[in-house]
């Protein structure tokens, strides 16, 4: 699980001008405007629906037409996940779609409005086993932030190009949000995609050695800029095990 901010404004594609042109120019909505977009994804390559958090004081009804299929939407004063989303998130959406089997592993990163007393029992009662990866590794240890993101941006700035040409004059806006992510998400939430971000993180098939030259090299410039022998914070002296699912 993990979460990513789409942007209104979208990065232009490439455009035909006349050689040696300098000031380059392309239409973009010009609402600076982003909205936090929350995945989850499990390694077999499949993905729950997404869970949709606008920056806004109220949540309009039209801000959620002609979505993805069995998307949840939500609101906050800044537009990003707080304690109180998360834990909807986790009761309301993420164990609605989640397997039956238990205990059940889920992977996330250690930002603090993924933890509270009240999330983590509750989900030690519902065996959902909640493994935080190791500080400043997400880059290569989240399937998310390994390949899955990055195309889902991709498919985000072609959807945005397409509609700008197509609609002069118009912005992108909460509006037509959902539906314009709804045809990139399925372009880019596809099953090899979810399948080589777990398979180059070193998740499933488990393969410690994926990610391992990057965690060492990470670990010998924290040693060249805090020489302590002592500290264990921040990711330094971590090993890498094979996740026992018996252990509770």
């Amino acid at each position: 699980m993990d979460e990513t901010g789409m942007a209104y404004e979208h990065r232009p594609l490439k455009v035909v001008t006349l050689k040696g042109q300098k000031k380059i120019k392309c239409r973009t909505s010009g609402n600076k405007t982003q909205t936090t977009v929350v995945a989850c994804i499990n390694a077999v390559g499949q993905a729950i629906p997404p869970y949709v958090i606008y920056n806004a004081k109220t949540l309009n009804p039209r801000w959620m037409e002609n979505g993805v299929a069995g998307a949840r939407y939500a609101r906050s004063e800044n537009g990003w996940i707080d304690t109180e989303l998360f834990k909807i998130w986790l009761k309301y959406h993420f164990l609605q779609y989640a397997v039956s089997n238990r205990p059940l592993l889920l992977i996330l990163d250690g930002h603090k409005t993924h933890y509270n007393l009240e999330v983590c029992e509750y989900a030690k009662e519902q065996g959902v086993i909640m493994f935080c990866l190791p500080p400043h590794s997400t880059h290569v240890s989240q399937p998310l932030d390994t390949c899955v993101f990055k195309p889902l941006k991709s498919e985000w700035n072609k959807v945005a190009h397409n509609f700008q040409a197509k609609n002069p004059g118009a912005r992108i806006s909460k509006y037509n949000f959902p539906s314009l992510l709804k045809e990139a998400w399925e372009k880019a939430m596809i099953s090899s995609n979810i399948c080589v971000g777990f398979r180059n993180s070193g998740i499933y098939p488990f393969d410690p050695d994926k990610i391992r030259p990057t965690i060492e090299n990470m670990e010998s410039e924290t040693d060249t800029d805090h020489d302590d022998s002592n500290d264990e914070i921040g990711g330094r002296n971590m090993e890498l095990h094979e996740f026992d699912p018996t252990l509770r």
